[in-house]
């Protein structure tokens, strides 16, 4: 987390890669875990649109 002074604000920034993880019990079986991220990137002076990626993972 960093102050931008640009928004005025505190922003919480990752650099370069990220790896979220999350644990999943299964009863039985495989299942697929499905979701979306929605990410922006900045400059000094602009911010490009929001978008999103949707992604599905199977898991046995």
């Amino acid at each position: 987390i960093k102050h931008e002074e640009v928004f005025k604000m505190d922003v919480g920034y990752f650099t370069n890669e990220v790896i979220f993880q999350q644990k999943v019990t299964l009863n039985k079986g495989t299942a697929t875990v499905k979701g979306t991220v929605e990410w922006q990137a900045c400059d000094a002076s602009q911010c490009l649109p929001p978008d999103e990626y949707a992604f599905a993972v199977t898991i046995k």
